[in-house]
């Protein structure tokens, strides 16, 4: 509340909130209810509440979800993940609905694999996997975001913005 008082506006909210961390001797139902209830989903829900209230009375404001493309594509054991993931798509559908009679978009981001680390370490394969030629870069996110965020684009709401050099296109089978 003291900090709120500086602010002049709140116009925008991106919020990417990773894994929570769980104990592997948990059993897995426990581990995903616990990562869906304490870990991205339930955060985002209620930076999502205060950036409405912050927001109140603006002629412009923005919420973006940061999900992942394992929202809908997964692999063994990231059950967990791929939940909350889901459920954040699911909630960015839901608030865009229900924010309708306000000037808030909210709209979610799902990267596929960015390497934030050690990219000149990845392997010609690795890049020539992705339709793209190339693997993701943390950039690549902030442009898509810095898209949604702008003022002028009111009229996306509701989308899920994948960012994944097109490999969620891609049908791969093991040779």
């Amino acid at each position: 509340p003291a900090q709120q008082e500086h602010l002049e506006a709140l116009d925008a909210l991106c919020g990417r909130l990773g894994r929570t961390p769980l104990r592997e001797e948990l059993p897995p139902y426990l581990r995903m209810e616990l990562a869906v209830s304490f870990g991205s989903l339930r955060g985002a829900f209620l930076c999502a509440q205060a950036f409405i209230k912050a927001n109140a009375g603006q002629d412009y404001g923005r919420i973006i979800n940061i999900a992942s493309t394992r929202w809908n594509q997964n692999e063994a054991g990231w059950e967990a993940y791929g939940a909350s993931k889901g459920g954040l798509v699911s909630l960015t559908n839901t608030l865009a609905v229900s924010l309708s009679a306000t000037p808030i978009t909210v709209n979610a981001v799902s990267p596929g694999w960015i390497q934030v680390d050690g990219y000149e370490t990845l392997s010609h394969l690795d890049h020539a996997q992705h339709p793209s030629g190339r693997v993701g870069i943390p950039r690549d996110i902030v442009n898509a975001c810095l898209f949604l965020a702008h003022e002028e684009n009111d009229f996306v709401n509701g989308h899920n913005l994948v960012v994944d050099g097109g490999m969620t296109k891609r049908m791969i089978y093991v040779e």
